[in-house]
Parts: C-alpha cells; sequence; structure tokens
C-alpha cells in the first residue's frame, strides 16, 4: 500500500487545484519516457524496481490523467467512464494475463531487441502489454454478462 500514497496528494491537487498540475502534462510526459529508459537500464543489470512504486509508473498515470481529462469540457468522458467502472476488474485481471504471457515468454525465449541511444531494448514487452490490454479487456467484456459482473465493475 505504501505504492499508492503519492497518489493522495495528487488526488487532493487534482480536485482542488486541477491547473496546477493540468499545466504540465507534457513535462509528465516526458518524465514518464525517460524514467521508463531508466527502469529498461536498470533491468538490464538485473535491479528490478519496485512494481508500482517506480516513478515512471507515477508520471505514466499523470501523463494519461492530464491528457484524457478536460476541464474546459464538461461533458462526459466515455473512456474516463468505462475506466472508473471497470477499475476493479483491470486491476484484478490485467496481472492473469500478463503472467501468463510471461510464462509464454520465458518458455519459448522469445524476444525482439532494438537498440535505442545504445540501451539495448526488448520491444516484446510492449507487444505483450498490447496482448494484455487486449485480453483483460476481452475478459471484462465477456465476465459482465454472467453472474461474475460484480468482481469486475
Amino acid at each position: 500500500l505504501l505504492n499508492f500514497l503519492i497518489y493522495i496528494p495528487i488526488a487532493f491537487y487534482l480536485v482542488n487545484h486541477p491547473e496546477k498540475i493540468l499545466k504540465f502534462k507534457g513535462c509528465y510526459l516526458i518524465a514518464y519516457v525517460l524514467f521508463s529508459l531508466h527502469d529498461i537500464y536498470l533491468r538490464i543489470y538485473n535491479q528490478i524496481p519496485s512494481i508500482y512504486g517506480r516513478v515512471s509508473i507515477v508520471c505514466g498515470a499523470l501523463s494519461i490523467f492530464c491528457y484524457i481529462y478536460s476541464p474546459q469540457n464538461n461533458q462526459k468522458n466515455l473512456l474516463v467512464e468505462k475506466i472508473a467502472k471497470y477499475s476493479l476488474g483491470l486491476f484484478a485481471l490485467h496481472k492473469y494475463w500478463q503472467y501468463l504471457f510471461v510464462l509464454l515468454l520465458q518458455k519459448y525465449k522469445i524476444a525482439m531487441m532494438i537498440g535505442i541511444f545504445g540501451i539495448p531494448l526488448n520491444i516484446i514487452f510492449l507487444v505483450e502489454s498490447i496482448f494484455v490490454i487486449f485480453f483483460t479487456t476481452l475478459s471484462i467484456y465477456l465476465l459482465k454478462s454472467t453472474p461474475f459482473k460484480q468482481l469486475v465493475t
């Protein structure tokens, strides 16, 4: 739970002073990219950072929120509404799909290496992310029409 404490002051400022947070959305995106590269660099040397306690995750979450949320547009945003409604399912299910793909990648030793600025990157994780998002969304879609819908909404 300690990894999520940083979101309390962020949420406070988003509610009370959204303009102070939203005006730096480009900075959050740049910070996300740079800290993600740092995470990748650490992973190359077997230094595995915390799953959710990384600066890149906080900057990525802020970035996504700032680009989706618009204080001028008071109409409901369908994407934000769906993410909020199914956040329990997203949080609960995405790890199962991620573990499945990680096991498959380890078993079959699949890698797609490229180099950016001299840093070797395994882009299979980008492909994995697309599959995880797709199958998590599909699972929620299928589960919401069953008695298990209370577990995903």
